[in-house]
């Protein structure tokens, strides 16, 4: 799902990888390659940038609240949440999303590595509205830094930049599925599911990060476009490319 690139710093210099690769269009995942697959994320700190995300979408946040959300997760969501300031409606309900996207992709997977915590800070974000989308149709997409810390010790392990982490219907889709999160059958609901598909993307995006042991490059055809009865093109979605600064292990805690 994603494109790799590297930071790697040793002993104070830093080494530049892209990978390596495994072939033309896969590529390691230097995080994994370190540290393994198997840590335990015990906390997830996930925030994103208030005034990010438009006014369209803190509208659409507001409606599934009132009139949509189940209502263990609306009661979830109004004890976190109990002033919730009408502009900041979208930035809170992503948090929700994405946090609770995380927790489901990480619940059962059996993890037996050092308890860490993941932090992830949503900087960059392009949402469309509905309408604009019907026009002249570009794919959501966020950008965020992020950092994995071992709660043992204290110390960072990995920290970077996620880029370009685009969603589309498909994600849409996976975020109802993953959440019991319920969609006007209407389709009237097209702003708040856009939402969620971008939190599922980021969800990923950091599943990614913290168990691929390789990940693939370029763009992915996501299915066609007919320009005439009788030809279509290919839809493509560029992969989320990740920028990471990985630690090197600490000998000194027998650390290999």
């Amino acid at each position: 799902m994603t494109r790799v690139l590297a930071i790697l710093a040793f002993a104070g210099s830093v080494l530049a990888v892209s990978g390596p690769a495994l072939s033309q269009d896969r590529v390691n995942n230097p995080f994994v390659a370190v540290y393994g697959a198997d840590l335990d994320v015990e906390e997830i700190d996930l925030r994103v940038g208030d005034g990010l995300l438009p006014e369209h979408q803190d509208r659409a946040a507001r409606a599934y609240i009132e009139r949509a959300m189940p209502a263990e997760q609306r009661e979830l969501f109004r004890a976190r949440h109990p002033d919730l300031p009408e502009a900041q409606a979208a930035e809170r309900m992503a948090e929700f999303l994405a946090v609770a996207n995380l927790e489901d992709r990480f619940r059962d997977d059996e993890a037996t590595g050092r308890k860490v915590r993941l932090v992830a800070r949503v900087d960059e974000a392009r949402a469309d509205g509905m309408l604009r989308m019907a026009m002249a149709p570009r794919f959501p997409r966020t950008a965020m830094t992020v950092a994995v810390q071992d709660l043992a010790t204290g110390r960072t392990l990995v920290t970077g930049r996620i880029e370009d982490v685009a969603s589309y219907a498909a994600d849409n889709d996976e975020a109802r599925e993953r959440l019991g999160l319920v969609y006007n059958w209407l389709g009237t609901d097209t702003d708040f599911r856009i939402l969620a598909g971008m939190t599922n993307a980021m969800a990923a995006s950091l599943e990614t990060l913290l168990r691929a042991e390789s990940t693939p490059v370029g763009p992915r055809t996501i299915g066609r476009a007919p320009i005439s009865p009788t030809v279509s093109v290919p839809i493509r979605i560029d992969r989320a490319m990740y920028e990471l600064n990985v630690a090197p292990p600490d000998t000194t805690r027998g650390e290999d």
